[in-house]
């Protein structure tokens, strides 16, 4: 007894200390649990609510934690599932269709074999038509050259024509034959059958066409062609009146021979006779119309065209003198107009 007299001193004094250590006072005491290591014993003071709530709280949110962790994997596992399930659904779906297609092909590889010669036969039809195609072009080409050459026979015959009949012998010839007051009637005489022969015997290329315009379904494009036509010629008409018709065919000096009068170039103006040596003919935008104004324009018309279009150009060489005598001469007429 008297051995476990310090000790139970002890524990009363370590006790005090606890009663009085400021970091351990709580608002409520209860049984805690025992700090040994040994076991949970219950202390003699009771516990401290607000810790009791702060382990509790600790605990829920640990649970959850905890299970919202395990959760992750296994929704992650469901959605592997699905998509599982979803890609062996697509791979019976396609195993379906390349069964379908393996299924089509052998079909168009039986309809091929069967197709095999009847495309055989095509290819041979197909090189046959190749090579006439290429002798049609060879035909097509030499007709051309052929129609060219004739019509460079047929335009050498008229301009050797006029060039042959402006020249010193024929000129020479018809004053030995007494055939020069004629001279101008015989030109246009042979002209006119020349250019007879040539429009009677001319053969149209309708192998190439540059332009081609359907009428038949346009009545005013119709009247458009032909109304410009007719102006045209009344104009080529109207100034080879104006410019002495009877003398531009050879006419007027046949007769003033047969009467003995000067030659009826004698009688115009220095000026008129200057513009007749240089411009003959009347009307160069009339003729040029004419020539390609047209719904159809063939390849030898367009060469006739050009050709002639070309002639004209250079064979009427007027010069300033012969428009200003025109511009005169357009200014006496209209001060006769008006004072009438």
């Amino acid at each position: 007894m008297e051995k476990e007299q310090p000790t139970t001193s002890a524990n009363a004094a370590q006790a005090k200390d606890q009663d009085n250590n400021p970091l351990l006072d709580s608002p409520m005491r209860g049984p805690t649990l025992s700090t040994s290591t040994s076991s949970f014993e219950a202390l003699a003071h009771a516990h401290d609510p607000n810790l009791t709530k702060l382990a509790t709280k600790m605990f829920q949110k640990t649970e959850e934690y905890i299970t919202h962790e395990l959760n992750a994997p296994l929704e992650d596992y469901k959605l592997l599932e699905e998509m599982n399930k979803a890609t062996i659904a697509k791979y019976k779906d396609m195993r379906q269709i390349a069964e379908n297609l393996n299924v089509s092909t052998n079909e168009l590889c039986v309809k091929f074999q069967q197709l095999a010669p009847l495309m055989q036969q095509i290819d041979e039809i197909s090189d046959t038509v190749d090579k006439l195609e290429a002798a049609a072009y060879k035909l097509d080409a030499y007709s051309i050259a052929l129609e060219n050459r004739v019509k460079c026979v047929l335009q050498r015959k008229s301009s050797h024509h006029h060039s042959f009949f402006k020249s010193a012998i024929v000129k020479n010839l018809l004053r030995k034959l007494h055939l020069a007051p004629a001279e101008r009637t015989i030109y246009t005489l042979t002209t006119s059958l020349c250019l007879h022969h040539l429009v009677k015997n001319w053969v149209p290329a309708q192998s190439i066409v540059l332009w081609q315009i359907d009428v038949d379904e346009s009545i005013p494009l119709w009247w458009t062609f032909v109304i410009t036509h007719g102006i045209c010629w009344a104009i080529i008409y109207g100034g080879s009146f104006i410019m002495d018709l009877g003398e531009l065919l050879g006419i007027k000096q046949t007769y003033y021979y047969l009467h003995n009068y000067s030659e009826p170039i004698t009688f115009k103006s220095l000026e008129l006779r200057n513009l007749y040596s240089h411009v003959r003919h009347p009307s160069f935008v009339g003729f040029t119309l004419i020539l390609f104004a047209t719904n159809v324009m063939s390849i030898d018309r367009f060469l006739l065209a050009v050709l002639l279009t070309a002639y004209m150009y250079v064979a009427w060489s007027s010069d300033q003198t012969d428009v200003a005598y025109q511009k005169k001469q357009l200014q006496r007429k209209k001060q006769e107009l008006k004072a009438h």
